[in-house]
């Protein structure tokens, strides 16, 4: 079904931007860590 195949595709993407966004917040913390 094209419907599931769009879904898994939206819930891979989000996934990818969930990880990049813990990645991005890691950095921070580690950028305010150093300022510190």
């Amino acid at each position: 079904m094209v419907g599931t195949r769009v879904t898994i595709r939206y819930a891979r993407a989000l996934f990818e931007l969930a990880q990049e966004k813990k990645v991005l917040s890691q950095v921070a913390d580690d950028l305010n860590y150093i300022l510190r």
